[in-house]
């Protein structure tokens, strides 16, 4: 339950500080003199390719769009922070670039607490799971579908335990 909504908001800043970060880049003339047009375009290629990178299947897909992202909304940040301390006055194009450095920052907090949620959910499904494949293995055993041999490397495959050695001066 937690871990859905945490992807509800790291998805829901994701998409606020893109959106953000491109409204302060397009009214902010400053940036758009500082970076000039190619680097402004370049700055919001990386962006939304960052963010659709982000649904990739693959872990490393992800990342990378995570890092696209970041960059740059961060480097958007420096110049505007450049410009702010060169030009001594704030500007709304300021303000909607530090709100989707927040929102990325918050991104990451939440990727956080979702790995954090998400292996602790997992582990407890898997093990439930396996518990699960074990009783009916165990009533397979009382109908003899298998033998207690094949039941106890199931229960050795499942459980990753070693299983107890009969003392051999019991036979």
């Amino acid at each position: 339950m937690a871990s859905k909504v945490f992807k509800v908001i790291k998805i829901t800043c994701l998409l606020l500080a893109a959106i953000f970060a491109t409204i302060g880049s397009c009214i902010d003339e400053t940036l758009f003199v500082a970076l000039g047009f190619v680097g402004l375009v370049l700055g919001l290629v990386a962006l939304y390719v960052g963010i659709v990178l982000t649904f990739g299947a693959k872990r490393q897909t992800r990342g990378i769009g995570y890092a696209l992202v970041t960059a740059s909304i961060v480097a958007t940040f420096g110049v505007e922070l450049f410009n702010l301390v060169e030009g001594g006055k704030l500007q709304i194009g300021d303000v909607f670039v530090v709100l989707a450095l927040v929102l990325t920052v918050v991104v990451f907090v939440c990727l956080g607490l979702l790995k954090l949620f998400t292996s602790e959910e997992s582990t407890t499904e898997n093990l439930d799971k396996r518990v699960e494949l074990l009783k009916s293995y165990k009533d397979m055993v009382a109908e003899g579908f298998l033998t207690q041999e094949e039941f106890e490397a199931k229960r050795v495959e499942l459980l990753k335990v070693k299983s107890s050695k009969k003392d051999k001066s019991t036979k």
